[in-house]
């Protein structure tokens, strides 16, 4: 069985309102583990709290009450923020917030220089972390010159130098278009492939459905953690959820007495049963 790389236990924490001093509820009794070679969505609307949650998952924010351990580490534990940090690596919204220099091999370099990794490993690890997301051939150019789905591969690769075993994506694609969406979920998918740790936080069901598990936050507190199927055949009281067009097509279909599988949750799903049904 796999063990956890994080463990959320009865998380609270809240904003302060800069007018006023009030407290604004983030994260309300969170309990969540996140194993080993998962993939893991998390969902949910504006202020549900699942960005907070993934600042969490490395000690960006600690928590006022309850606990985050990292492979056993304390995030409340100082000495320890840099190791924590070195397991878990995010990846931000902007892509233009997260790179440092005019070449891209050198922003890819910047963490492992930071860790005090030596010259010649640091050159080993940036030229497999480029070959890893496909931007080798790029290394020498200017991020600026890039497009906003290349940029977040190099915020990837930035991570993957630095060795981390699960990257956190912060709603990785939510600046991007439709290209660079579909690059950047490309590279997600081949690295969880290879073994890596995912967390993609999302607001597009399509990105979630992909991933082994989906945990849908509402209002602070885990409303949902299953698969995908489970989520998209069982969703209850989750009616704000938009559902990806091949779930409500599937759904479609079951109403006119055609028995589609429920784990048909893709387009690629649907097109292999009605081709298998003819």
């Amino acid at each position: 069985m796999s063990e956890a790389i994080i463990e959320i236990e009865q998380v609270v924490f809240s904003y302060v309102r800069e007018e006023g001093g009030e407290n604004i509820p983030a994260l309300d009794g969170v309990d969540l583990e996140i194993l080993e070679g998962s993939f893991v969505a998390v969902i949910g609307p504006n202020g549900s709290g699942k960005s907070t949650l993934a600042k969490c998952f490395n000690a960006l924010l600690l928590p006022e009450k309850g606990r985050v351990r990292v492979r056993g580490m304390d995030t409340g534990d100082d000495e320890r923020v840099w190791d924590i940090r070195k397991t878990v690596g995010m990846v931000f919204q902007n892509p233009d917030n997260q790179l440092v220099s005019s070449i891209v091999e050198d922003d890819v370099a910047f963490g492992p220089e930071n860790l005090g990794v030596e010259p010649a490993e640091i050159r080993e690890r940036v030229d497999a972390a480029l070959r890893s997301v496909d931007m080798y051939e790029h290394r020498k150019k200017g991020p600026h010159l890039l497009s906003g789905g290349q940029k977040q591969r190099i915020a990837i690769a930035g991570v993957l130098a630095m060795e981390s075993e699960c990257i956190v994506l912060d709603e990785p694609t939510a600046m991007l278009d439709p290209s660079g969406r579909r690059e950047v979920m490309e590279i997600i998918r081949r690295l969880h492939a290879r073994g890596k740790t995912i967390v993609l936080i999302t607001h597009f069901m399509e990105e979630a459905a992909q991933a082994d598990r989906i945990v849908v936050m509402e209002k602070g507190r885990i409303a949902f953690d299953g698969t995908p199927g489970e989520l998209f055949t069982h969703s209850g009281d989750l009616q704000d959820l938009d559902m990806p067009f091949a779930v409500q097509l599937a759904a479609r279909l079951r109403k006119r007495g055609i028995d589609v599988p429920k784990d048909a949750i893709s387009e690629m799903d649907l097109v292999e049963f009605l081709c298998a049904s003819k």
